[in-house]
C-alpha cells in the first residue's frame, strides 16, 4: 500500500511539473511569434520532462527498482493523459507524436528511476 501512495505522489509531481511548464509555455505563445510546427516538439520535450521529475522523485522514496518503478509510473502517466486527451479531443487515433512521447516518457522514466535510486 505504501508503494501505491509513493508512485502515485510521482503521477501528482509529473502533473504538477507539466501543468507548469504548459502554463509558462502558453504564456510564451501568448506573448510570441512563434512556428506552430513546433509546438508538438515542445509539448513531448515538457511531458517527458515531467515522467523524469516525477519518477526521480518516486524512486528517490521507493530506493530499489529504479527502471522497473520509473518506466511503471511512466507508463500508467502516460495512459491517464491518453485517455484524457483523447477523450476531450474524440479521436482515439495513435499518431507518430503519441509514439514518439510514449517512447521518450518510457525510456526517461526509466531514466529517472536510475536516477532517483543513485541520489543520495
Amino acid at each position: 500500500m505504501e508503494r501505491i501512495k509513493i508512485i502515485l505522489l510521482g503521477i501528482t509531481c509529473s502533473i504538477v511539473c507539466t501543468i507548469t511548464l504548459l502554463l509558462c509555455f502558453s504564456f510564451f505563445l501568448t506573448n510570441n511569434n512563434f512556428n506552430e510546427e513546433l509546438i508538438p516538439v515542445f509539448l513531448i520535450v515538457f511531458f517527458s520532462l515531467s515522467i523524469l521529475c516525477g519518477s526521480i522523485i518516486m524512486t528517490r522514496k521507493i530506493k530499489k527498482n529504479g527502471a522497473l518503478y520509473g518506466a511503471s509510473m511512466s507508463s500508467i502517466y502516460i495512459i491517464a493523459l491518453y485517455a484524457i486527451s483523447s477523450m476531450y479531443i474524440g479521436d482515439f487515433s495513435i499518431k507518430m507524436t503519441s509514439i514518439y512521447m510514449i517512447t521518450c516518457g518510457l525510456i526517461l522514466g526509466a531514466i529517472g528511476g536510475v536516477i532517483g535510486v543513485n541520489i543520495k
